[in-house]
C-alpha cells in the first residue's frame, strides 16, 4: 500500500530528530556549554606587559626599569676622576644601586674566604657587592644600554672604544685595561673581529 507524501516526510523528521537525540545522549554530538547571556562565551582579555613610565605596581624582585631606554648624563660617564659602569662606581651602597634600578631579578652569592660578593642580576648588567655591601664589580651584559661610556657600547671594535676612551693603559690584543689608583675597567676583545664582547669594572687590588 503506497503512502502518501506527507506521511513519508513526517517520518523522515522523526527518524531525524530521534538519532539527535540518540547523539546527544551517547555523545556522538557534543551539546554547547550554557550560557545565561544567550551569547557566545567571550574570550579572555589579552594583557601586555607594562612598560617603562606605565601605571602599576612592580613586582618584588624584579627591575622597574627598561634599560635600554636609559641613559646616562655626562656627569655620570666614566673618566678617571670618576670611575664608572652603568653610571654606578665602587663607592656605592646596595640602596643607591636599587634606589636607581630597582630589585634585582636574581641574586646569589660567590663565597670567598675573606670576602663573599653577593651578586645583583640585572637584565643588562649585574652588580657584585662585598661584605661591606659596597659595590666591588660591575659587568655588562648587552649591547642595548648606554653604559655610559661615552657613546661606546658593547659589541663594538676596539678602536671605536679608544675613541670613546683614549688611550688605554694596555692593549694586549685580547684586553684593552684603564687603570685608576682603584679601579680597573677591562675590555675583553675577541682577535679576529677586534670587537668588544665584555666589559668589567672592578675594584684594583695590587
Amino acid at each position: 500500500m503506497k503512502q502518501s507524501l506527507p506521511t513519508v516526510i513526517l517520518g523522515c523528521i522523526a527518524a531525524v530528530s530521534t538519532a539527535a537525540v540518540i547523539g546527544f545522549v551517547t555523545g556522538w554530538i557534543p551539546v554547547p556549554a550554557p550560557n545565561s547571556s544567550g551569547l557566545s562565551p567571550a574570550k579572555p582579555a589579552v594583557t601586555s606587559p607594562l612598560k617603562n613610565g606605565d601605571n602599576g605596581e612592580a613586582q618584588p624582585g624584579k627591575t622597574t626599569q627598561t634599560l635600554s631606554q636609559t641613559t646616562i648624563d655626562a656627569s655620570e660617564a666614566y673618566s678617571t676622576q670618576r670611575p664608572s659602569l652603568m653610571a654606578v662606581t665602587l663607592t656605592q651602597s646596595v640602596e643607591e644601586v636599587t634606589k636607581r634600578y630597582g630589585q634585582p631579578s636574581s641574586e646569589y652569592v660567590m663565597k670567598d674566604e675573606t670576602d663573599p660578593i653577593t651578586v645583583y642580576e640585572y637584565k643588562d648588567f649585574s652588580v657584585g657587592f662585598n661584605a661591606k655591601k659596597q659595590v666591588q664589580y660591575v659587568e655588562l651584559r648587552t649591547d642595548l644600554v648606554d653604559p655610559g661610556l661615552h657613546g661606546f657600547r658593547l659589541g663594538q671594535t676596539a678602536a671605536k672604544a679608544v675613541d670613546a676612551l683614549g688611550k688605554p693603559d694596555s692593549d694586549t690584543g685580547y684586553v684593552l685595561t684603564y687603570r685608576t689608583k682603584s679601579t680597573i675597567l677591562k675590555l675583553d676583545l675577541d682577535p679576529e673581529s677586534k670587537t668588544v664582547h665584555s666589559v668589567k669594572l672592578f675594584a684594583r687590588t695590587e
